[in-house]
């Protein structure tokens, strides 16, 4: 099995509207803006009370995201040799980018 299918679904406690969007986006490695355009076309396009609903459901069900010291005393199963989230794997390859370009040695 690999790191990426061991990922367990959160809600972020860095989010916008109860963190569900952007959860999905970290579970998904999806960029959060592409999964709050997807939610708010599928929102309009259906008459607003079907997503409301769902997106309200998994407010209310879903965990929040543990915080990182809970993660090493064994609250979470993610794999935390890598970056969390987009944000920190957007990061990483820019760093890397800049390395591998500017930082010849």
């Amino acid at each position: 099995m690999s790191a990426y299918s061991q990922r367990k679904l959160y809600r972020s406690r860095y989010g916008m509207i109860f963190g569900v969007c952007q959860g999905l986006a970290d579970w998904k490695e999806l960029p959060v803006g592409m999964v709050r355009l997807v939610t708010f076309i599928i929102f309009m396009a259906t008459g607003v009370f079907p997503v409301l609903v769902i997106y309200l459901g998994l407010a209310f069900f879903l965990p929040v995201e543990p915080r990182d010291d809970d993660r090493h005393r064994g609250g979470d199963d993610r794999d935390d040799s890598g970056p969390r989230n987009y944000r920190e794997r957007k990061a990483r390859k820019e760093k890397e980018w800049d390395q591998r370009f500017y930082d010849r040695r």
